[in-house]
């Protein structure tokens, strides 16, 4: 997205909200949702001026939108009362992804885009620990898909290393281990 990280912004004023206009691409639509900005779509026909398109003839994005949609209401509480901690849970910048991570007292939320255009796999690094404290250091990782259905979980220790595909968006929880 242009005009730069506009999460700091969002994270500190509850409204006015700062918003894109999206035309078509799916690809922009989860950028956004990621950022957690509100969504302007104003489709257009090829040669037609904003809003003389429908969202119905463009599948790829109504199908982003209904996911970032259904991702948004299964993961509210995050949304709502997390705080917003961007990228800083990254131990090394990666090139060409774009993430956002939120936490609650128990529990951290990573939404992450592989942003890039090289078709590349992305590597990230995260250390767990100052974000989310666990007793027995152990966190329990899960990955979701753009439809919300649990992929995998698998137990962790705080230095977490996981890669996106080429264009994959993911989204994981993590939570601390009591036992």
């Amino acid at each position: 997205m242009e005009g730069g990280d506009c999460r700091p912004f969002n994270s500190v004023y509850p409204a006015p909200r700062l918003n894109v206009n999206i035309d078509r691409s799916a690809r922009e639509v989860r950028g956004a949702f990621i950022d957690n900005h509100y969504l302007n779509v104003f489709t257009s026909r090829v040669g037609g001026i904003n809003g003389s398109g429908r969202i119905a003839d463009y599948p790829e994005l109504s199908r982003a939108l209904k996911q970032c949609a259904g991702l948004r209401r299964q993961f509210l509480p995050y949304f709502v009362d997390g705080t917003l901690i961007g990228d800083c849970i990254l131990t090394e910048e990666p090139t060409g992804a774009r993430l956002s991570a939120y936490v609650l007292p128990d529990r951290l939320l990573v939404l992450a885009l592989n942003d890039s255009e090289t078709g590349q796999r992305i590597p990230l690094a995260a250390d767990l620990t100052p974000w989310l404290r666990s007793p027995t250091g152990q966190y329990e990782v899960r990955r979701f898909d753009l439809e919300g259905r649990l992929l995998a979980s698998e137990i962790n220790g705080s230095r977490w290393r996981p890669t996106l595909g080429d264009a994959e968006m993911v989204v994981y929880e993590i939570l601390a281990r009591p036992d």
